[in-house]
């Protein structure tokens, strides 16, 4: 089948120069650069399903395996009781973060401002 294609002058230059370079003829350049361009459309990529499916089907790598030491129910056993939790001082210690953030905004929205 016979196909005839208008380029502006620049593509087609640049296309000549590219097709002698190769030691081929402009015809057969067009033909290989569009043959890789849809041959590159069809190949089908994997879907995300399929990665975890392959990344599934790996055998575990022994390097990235450490075994247990102790044993966790005597390592919980032996773990020291929560420090009492102080509502008061907790919302005190929060109004202050709350505060250093409103600062922070503050600055910013001048920062800002003084783009404009």
């Amino acid at each position: 089948m016979s196909t005839t294609i208008i380029l502006p002058d620049e593509l087609a230059s640049a296309l000549q120069m590219k097709a002698e370079r190769r030691h081929s003829r402009l015809n057969e350049f067009v033909v290989e650069i569009l043959s890789d361009t849809i041959n590159w459309q069809k190949e089908s990529y994997p879907t995300i399903e399929e990665v975890v499916a392959e990344t599934k089907a790996l055998p575990p790598n022994p390097a990235m395996i450490s075994w247990a030491s102790d044993s966790l129910a005597e390592w919980l056993r032996n773990t020291p009781d929560d420090e009492p939790f102080d509502p008061a001082e907790w919302q005190r210690e929060w109004d202050q973060v709350e505060t250093e953030m409103k600062a922070i905004e503050a600055a910013d929205m001048l920062a800002d401002a003084s783009f404009s």
